[in-house]
């Protein structure tokens, strides 16, 4: 078979380098990838516009105007990235080995190859101003064949498009929260008030997780949105589902708020550092609801003592204050973009199917002195939404969560943890400096401290087995604390 690495033996940049044996790169022909073996056959490259590639690589190096290179270089960020999408949309271990070999025959500045991934896929264009999707636990993760299609469950979302939208420019997403007309606006069916779900917290379920993900990956998928400025809220039971997603999707989010909802429970009040850093609403209102105002203060309490960047009131006993806290939070959310190379990560997790925040992955939990809990969730009685119907999911929670305070100091990460037993931290773009050594210490003691090297599979392997596109680590650390 022909080595990967002497077809691909092209420069993405275009310019600046020669080919051993040659005189100068040769390009192939435009969405033709050439013959790495049968198994390898990379769909055909989207198109990019010029300026679009300008924006994205333009610091990589300097180019010539020379329409020739331009048009080269252009052909080889297509053919980059359809090799990535063939990487993480179905190649086999084999395959994925080749395309490694014939993205790094490339030779491009690491951050290229960063922001092709994070591009997410293809962009496309809406003549309407309206959309719905549709996405269940199967487009995320295959449940085991004998899932019952009643517990996989769909979400369904209206999606409303500002005018004169565009697939090349990115949009923040409002999710039934704001009323720019400059956002993306999304309401989907579990976040709407819904009588018939309040007795199905699907947030807290596997399935319905892997559900509201794949949401997620198909918003990045089909529209132009900012990732980073992804916006919640709701009213009443939509307030209540708001807060409880930031909860247990606490890395989706950059801003969060519950009009009129309630709290957390007493299950999920050490939890509540997941919150963080983002802004968190919460406007109680004891009219609307059994919720007693003596809850909604306690709630306040914990959340200081968390370190949530709370904006609270109750609007019964502080009525002149409401105004003002909802205009504090609205600015608050305006400015707030999520960030997942933040030099800081508080996590908490008591459930080991969400055991990831960012760039920490809690991969063992300390069952010493900390008994499991059961926990049975019901769907809705079909003739009675109050009732208790059919068993969903059975859940083994810990009575302990495992708590994660994770700093990054220069080159050194510096973890406290407790009840847990085994990380992984993740690193990648400016986190750290990769010409110098990386520390590592955790409960004191060091972990790791080495010179450490971005790797591509790393990169690549990350965004395949989460199924995420909005995030690059290209370097992960397996950390003991036993």
């Amino acid at each position: 078979m022909v080595r990967p690495t002497a077809l691909l033996l092209v420069l993405l940049s275009g310019c600046g380098a020669r080919v051993a044996g040659a005189e100068a790169p040769s390009w192939p022909a435009a969405g033709g990838m050439g013959k790495l073996d049968s198994r390898i056959q990379a769909p055909e490259p989207r198109v990019l516009t010029l300026a679009q590639a300008e924006s994205l690589y333009e610091k990589t190096v300097d180019c010539s105007d020379d329409p020739a290179t331009q048009k080269a270089r252009l052909e080889a960020l297509g053919r980059v990235e359809a090799l990535i999408e063939r990487y993480l949309n179905g190649a086999e271990a084999p395959e994925r080995k080749l395309i490694l070999a014939a993205l790094a025959a490339v030779g491009a500045p690491f951050h290229v190859y960063e922001e092709v991934l994070l591009r997410g896929g293809r962009r496309k264009a809406y003549s309407e101003p309206t959309a719905t999707l549709r996405a269940t636990a199967h487009d995320f993760k295959p449940l085991p064949d004998d899932a019952e299609k009643n517990n996989a469950p769909t979400i369904e979302a209206t999606v409303q498009l500002p005018k004169d939208y565009s697939p090349f420019k990115r949009y923040a997403v409002a999710w039934a929260d704001g009323e720019s007309e400059q956002e993306i606006r999304v309401v989907d069916d579990q976040i709407r008030e819904n009588s018939a779900w309040k007795s199905t917290p699907h947030y807290m379920t596997w399935r319905g997780r892997c559900a509201l993900n794949a949401l997620f990956n198909m918003l990045q998928r089909e529209f132009s949105i900012d990732p980073d400025r992804i916006y919640m809220g709701g009213f009443s039971v939509g307030g209540t589902t708001a807060l409880r997603r930031a909860l247990y999707f606490p890395d989706r989010l950059a801003a969060v708020n519950g009009d009129a909802a309630v709290p957390p429970t007493e299950l999920e009040s050490p939890l509540l550092a997941n919150y963080n850093p983002i802004p968190v609403g919460f406007f109680f209102s004891a009219k609307h609801g059994n919720t007693p105002p003596e809850k909604a203060a306690a709630f306040e309490k914990q959340a200081e003592k968390a370190g949530v960047n709370l904006f609270f009131v109750d609007e019964e006993r502080e009525p002149e204050r409401v105004q003002r806290a909802r205009d504090a939070y609205k600015e608050a959310r305006q400015g707030a973009k999520r960030d997942l190379y933040a030099k800081q990560c508080d996590f908490a997790s008591n459930d080991a199917q969400a055991n990831r925040k960012a760039w920490v992955r809690i991969d063992e939990y300390d069952l010493r002195d900390n008994p499991e809990m059961q926990l049975r969730i019901h769907q809705p009685d079909e003739k009675n939404a109050n009732e208790k119907g059919a068993v969903l999911e059975n859940k083994r929670l810990l009575m302990h969560p495992a708590t994660v305070h994770a700093v990054i100091e220069g080159n050194t990460v510096r973890i406290e943890a407790k009840y847990a037993l085994g990380l992984t931290v993740f690193l990648g773009r400016a986190m750290v400096d990769w010409e110098k050594p990386v520390v590592v210490t955790a409960n004191g003691r060091n972990a790791l401290n080495r010179k450490l090297t971005p790797s591509l599979e790393t990169l690549l392997e990350e965004a395949r087995t989460s199924e995420r596109r909005d995030r690059a680590y290209s370097i992960a650390i397996p950390v003991s604390l036993r």
